[in-house]
């Protein structure tokens, strides 16, 4: 009897103090950026037309076609047993082209939902020393605290278990969505800005990363815009986008992306001018040939405000999705 009370003690104990915090504990949130072959043009259709016919011929004998850059996260931590990578892609090519050069969506692929997927810790693993390697890959390393790894984990979690109307396992691919938005998807580089965001950390920065265009209504095809056809011709005649001067939803639909490559262009400045004043300061660090900064925020709150939220500026890409795959949360 002595013998089982003791074994129940301990095992008690040994729960209480697994549930506890550990203050010695080191947590880590790191995202991964690998940039484009080709800095992509984004002052015009045409521009961005033709930087992204060199990246695709750079991409053609490569095994892993990053043709627009890519992104992927990193939690380190012992609650999810030391480390886990993970970061979204679409299924394949494929589908992209089909709609591009057969169906004529035009620049509708940019923000169109994709058959998407989370990539694997393994895969992911390799990668980072492939590229780190040939210094092909930035980083930034945020210490964060053990509510924060919670938070992150709840996210990740939650994101992973969505269905769509069909039932087909979420999560979808695609430029305009963003993950913390119920019923959306990600692109690669807004998934990883989500763990930034949700972490209280860096958001003063995200207006450095990200791209801001006025599609024309006539480069937009496929069934958001009464199944337009649009030809290739079209998208490299067009020399700018739309001015504000004319009407959102008619004239044009407003886009934003954040692009990889500006985001390790930011990285690899902020690396050779550390900052060691305010409240987010950084120290340059590196990983093979690769170039990071490491940011302490263990400081920082764990944010209160809900994980998931109701997007408030929709969007013809949006409204198409939630609309046609999406039956509500």
């Amino acid at each position: 009897m002595k013998r089982m009370l003791l074994i129940t003690l301990v095992s008690l104990l040994q729960v209480l103090a697994f549930s506890q915090p550990n203050p010695d504990a080191r947590h880590e949130l790191t995202i991964f950026v690998i940039p484009s072959a080709v800095e992509y043009d984004w002052s015009s259709p045409h521009s961005l037309y033709h930087t992204y016919k060199l990246n695709y011929i750079k991409n053609i004998f490569k095994k892993e076609k990053y043709i627009l850059g890519h992104a992927f996260v990193e939690i380190r931590s012992p609650i999810v047993n030391d480390r886990l990578l993970t970061g979204m892609r679409s299924c394949g090519r494929e589908q992209q082209r089909d709609l591009v050069l057969h169906e004529k969506y035009g620049l509708t692929i940019l923000g169109m939902d994709l058959q998407g997927r989370l990539e694997l810790h393994d895969d992911l693993a390799e990668k980072v020393e492939n590229y780190s390697r040939k210094g092909d890959l930035a980083f930034i390393r945020v210490l964060i605290g053990e509510g924060t790894v919670h938070r992150l984990m709840e996210f990740l979690e939650k994101y992973e278990q969505r269905l769509d109307s069909l039932g087909n396992p979420g999560p979808w691919y695609g430029g305009a969505f963003y993950p913390r938005y119920y019923g959306e998807g990600s692109g690669c580089s807004a998934f990883v800005i989500s763990f930034l965001d949700l972490a209280g950390v860096l958001q003063e920065e995200f207006h450095n990363w990200n791209i801001d265009i006025n599609i024309p209504m006539d480069l937009l095809g496929g069934p958001i815009n009464g199944n337009h056809q649009v030809k290739l011709s079209s998208i490299r005649k067009s020399r700018e986008w739309s001015s504000i001067s004319e009407t959102a939803g008619k004239d044009y639909e407003p886009f934003m992306i954040y692009d990889p490559t500006l985001i390790f262009n930011w990285i690899n400045v902020k690396h050779d001018q550390p900052d060691t004043s305010g409240n987010l300061p950084w120290k340059p660090v590196t990983h093979n040939k690769s170039k990071g900064i490491e940011i302490d925020a263990r400081h920082i709150p764990v944010p209160s405000e809900p994980i998931f939220m109701h997007r408030k500026n929709p969007t013809i890409f949006t409204d198409y999705f939630i609309q046609t795959n999406w039956s509500g949360e």
